[in-house]
């Protein structure tokens, strides 16, 4: 009897370690999650950083190939945000680049926004072809100027922005997307004389 009331404590308390190890091991699981999550996060402005884009955007890059889905890659700059950050005074103004908010009316859950540094960001733009694009742009650039004109805004924003579609694109990663988007943005800093938010845009030719 006594054998058997030992043989049921050892088994009662070993289930009790277990529950207890299991325990610990989910909470080691939700800290690494955490910690990886917190890795692809832009502590500034709460979007997505470098990382967190690269790992996301080329897998949906993939994703579309594989599909045929229409999708397009933009780099965008903010004309004179460092000067803006550096002399603005932070407690009688918004830092513009501490907003926290997805751009609405410009983006869709489907979308991903991330900074990749400095006052550099980029966005995979979903289920977008080049035909579309003029409309992408006018919306990012009515929403831009409306911003502007709010009574509470003392310091104008402006934006370059060069976007590439990838419709065509084969096996183009997204790496190069990038470079080429960047390259258009450039472009479009250099010629301020057009309207803003009309950035030239260019249909990646498809590799051999």
């Amino acid at each position: 009897m006594q054998a058997n009331a030992q043989l049921e404590q050892d088994i009662a308390a070993r289930k009790v370690a277990e529950q207890e190890l299991s325990v610990k091991a989910q909470q080691l699981a939700n800290s690494n999650q955490a910690l990886e999550n917190l890795s692809l996060i832009d502590d500034l402005t709460g979007l997505y950083n470098r990382k967190g884009f690269l790992a996301l955007a080329e897998h949906r890059v993939k994703l579309a190939y594989r599909s045929g889905e229409p999708f397009s890659i933009a780099f965008v700059d903010l004309d004179g945000l460092k000067h803006i950050n550096d002399t603005l005074d932070i407690w009688s103004e918004p830092r513009p680049g501490r907003n926290r908010h997805r751009p609405e009316g410009q983006l869709r859950q489907s979308d991903i926004l991330a900074r990749l540094g400095g006052d550099e960001f980029a966005i995979f733009v979903a289920e977008t072809d080049e035909d579309q694009i003029p409309g992408i742009l006018s919306r990012i650039q009515k929403n831009m100027d409306a911003r502007n004109a709010a009574p509470d805004r003392h310091f104008p924003l402006s934006f370059s922005i060069g976007i590439v579609s990838g419709t065509s694109a084969k096996d183009s990663n997204l790496e190069t997307l990038l470079s080429r988007a960047d390259a258009l943005m450039y472009q479009q800093k250099r010629s301020k004389a057009r309207p803003r938010g009309k950035a030239p845009s260019a249909k990646v030719p498809s590799q051999q």
